[in-house]
């Protein structure tokens, strides 16, 4: 994301960018919501996370891809019905 944002700016493209991410989120729920939006998951994404039953019950946060983002302008969250759970995790933070 980083590179991408940092191609745009020596490009000269002075617009805001707006980064949007999920929620803090099981692989499964993010899977679930990927599909009722048409978006198809590849198969890279179960070799990289590891085809495991635990794995994909696993709430993924992301603190560390917030923490490592550079050069956006806004955050937007995607709470995917999980607005009480977004809410509280932001609290946290």
């Amino acid at each position: 994301m980083n590179s991408w944002i940092e191609r745009l700016r020596a490009l000269g493209f002075k617009q805001p960018v707006h980064v949007g991410i999920p929620r803090p989120a099981t692989l499964k729920a993010l899977l679930r919501y990927a599909a009722v939006c048409g978006v198809k998951a590849s198969s890279q994404v179960f070799k990289r996370q590891g085809l495991s039953l635990g794995r994909l019950l696993l709430i993924n946060k992301p603190n560390r891809l917030i923490s490592d983002l550079r050069g956006y302008d806004q955050l937007h969250l995607f709470p995917f019905g999980g607005l009480t759970r977004t809410t509280e995790w932001l609290k946290q933070r």
